[in-house]
């Protein structure tokens, strides 16, 4: 195991701690609308905080299920079995705050048609494409394709809001981080073991993309609140590639 795996590790055991801390010191998991003034606005500006999908955030629980089914029946090391139940638990116990502990926002239309589009699309992904024909092969494929898309919900509702809360950005640059530090990993272990998993590069970079796409439209926003404008409206997210593609499809 190098440092780059071991940083991206680090960096998606962090994103859960941010996504479950903040859930808790919320009680919530919905946005809110914010009322804000500005020195130069006579009227307070309403602007509606951003929440957690759920409908993503099951998807996560599906991924770690579907690719560590091995967990039982497959020993590697104390590290490797440490982390794939604790993604496991952890997806599950986000589900449990979100569905039955506190409030949630509701997932749009567009989001769960996005996510039918996203599981059917990996479903068939995992079929076709796979090292070897078998139950625990596909569900590989499946999962890593589905990991590379299903944040996309998420991306909907920070679309339909205005206002990034810690949530959803803190958290989002940090699972942006643990799958871009996996890009080095995959190059360094070609390098030095000349293994390489065409599979994971690929859905790893189009992950990657996605992430940008949400530092991107964060750079912008900060922009706008630097320049103490009402960051109310879409913004920056008029520049988002996910932005572009939602607003082609109504």
């Amino acid at each position: 195991m190098n440092i780059f795996r071991l940083l991206g590790d680090f960096a998606h055991l962090l994103a859960k701690f941010i996504l479950i801390w903040s859930i808790h010191r919320n009680k919530s998991a919905e946005g809110k609308y914010h009322s804000q003034q500005y020195p130069f606005l006579v009227a307070h500006v309403v602007c509606p905080f951003s929440g957690i999908s759920l409908l993503t955030q099951a998807m996560y629980a599906l991924v770690f299920i579907a690719r560590y089914l091995d967990l039982f029946f497959r020993f590697i090391s104390f590290y490797n079995t440490f982390m794939k139940a604790f993604y496991i638990a952890s997806a599950l116990y986000v589900l449990v705050l979100m569905r039955w502990i506190y409030p949630y926002t509701p997932d749009t239309r567009m989001a769960w048609q996005a996510s039918a589009i996203i599981l059917g699309s990996s479903l068939v992904i995992g079929l076709i494409f796979n090292y070897h024909f078998s139950v625990t092969e596909v569900l590989w494929s499946f999962s890593i394709a589905l990991e590379s898309v299903c944040v996309i919900p998420q991306l909907i509702i920070l679309r339909e809001t205005t206002v990034p809360t810690v949530i959803t950005s803190y958290y989002l640059l940090a699972l942006g981080m643990y799958r871009a530090l996996y890009l080095p990993n995959w190059i360094y272990r070609y390098a030095t073991d000349n293994v390489l998993d065409p599979i994971a590069a690929f859905f790893g970079i189009l992950q990657t993309a996605l992430y940008l796409d949400f530092a991107w439209v964060y750079y912008s926003r900060q922009r706008i609140k630097a320049a103490r404008r009402p960051a109310c409206g879409l913004g920056g997210l008029q520049t988002g590639m996910v932005h572009s593609v939602v607003e082609q499809q109504k």
